[in-house]
């Protein structure tokens, strides 16, 4: 009797010693998340500024950029596809947000966006 009410303790003590590890665990992602969700906004932020976007711009531009973040974020939850189908459906999403992105802008917006985003694309090589 006392090897059994041991072992109900033990496992018992087992079961609490990780059960408060996974709230925090969950604020620790959720602030990873929203570091990198206001990251990602200042960014942006930054770019229309480089870019002097207009107030139409950047209302064209808006709905434009939420439905690549959208799927993009469905993409990655989509455990059904490989890594390798994942990145080439990233890059097919986009390309589409390029060439609606291109009718919007100038000319000379263009060539600084297109600059912007190859020196961000080579700083994430770099990581």
């Amino acid at each position: 009797m006392k090897r059994l009410t041991l072992m109900v303790v033990i496992a018992l003590g087992g079961v609490l010693a990780f059960a408060p590890q996974a709230p925090a665990a969950e604020k620790t992602s959720d602030a990873q998340a929203e570091a990198k969700g206001a990251a990602r906004r200042e960014r942006r932020k930054q770019v229309a500024q480089d870019l002097n976007l207009t107030k139409e711009q950047k209302a064209k531009l808006k709905p434009i950029l939420q439905e690549e973040a959208q799927k993009v974020k469905e993409l990655r939850k989509d455990s059904s596809l490989a890594r390798a189908e994942k990145l080439e459906k990233v890059k097919e999403i986009q390309q589409d947000v390029r060439a609606k992105a291109k009718t919007i802008l100038t000319a000379e917006q263009w060539e600084k966006w297109e600059k912007i985003r190859k020196e961000a694309q080579g700083r994430r090589r770099l990581k």
